[in-house]
């Protein structure tokens, strides 16, 4: 009896100790997703700060972002200003990453082969000089030449699979 005792008890050990450590990789995983995100948010926020050239604009993007990513947001958001150009702020500007909470709402889904990561956060009714539907805004993300890049920027009304192709 007791030796089945210690092996239940074993098990039971050896399966909270699995769970505990598959969820801190899980959320140094999750840190690491957020972290690029946040950065390439950062590098398109920076591009507000002063005028540049078109070409130090696309350097300053292309660690973080896709080439295709990098032409629809500098056509839709930089402008000609004196001294060179820059993005203009918005409340609802295109392809910009999204206000995510970066917490228990916001979600990395990766698919099979690990060489795509989506970041996806259900946004809530808004108010105010912009109003929208509850919504899921998401970034997709490839591993290209080792370095994960931004591929897209959507705006969905239904919530991603967990297991995305």
């Amino acid at each position: 009896m007791k030796k089945y005792f210690f092996l239940f008890t074993a098990a039971l050990i050896a399966m909270a100790l699995s769970f505990s450590s598959a969820e801190a990789k899980g959320k140094v995983h999750n840190n690491n997703t957020f972290g690029i995100v946040q950065e390439a948010f950062n590098k398109q926020v920076s591009i507000s700060e002063k005028p540049r050239t078109k070409k130090e604009i696309h350097d300053i993007l292309d660690g973080y972002f896709t080439e295709d990513v990098i032409k629809k947001f500098m056509k839709q958001n930089v402008v000609k200003v004196k001294g060179g150009y820059a993005a203009l702020g918005s409340d609802n500007a295109a392809y910009y990453i999204p206000f995510f909470s970066y917490g228990t709402k916001t979600k990395v889904i990766e698919n099979q082969k690990r060489s795509i990561k989506y970041v996806q956060e259900k946004m809530q009714a808004g108010e105010g000089p912009v109003s929208y539907a509850p919504h899921y805004e998401t970034v997709k993300m490839e591993k290209i030449s080792g370095k994960w890049k931004v591929s897209a920027i959507s705006i969905n009304s239904r919530k991603l699979p967990a297991a995305a192709k």
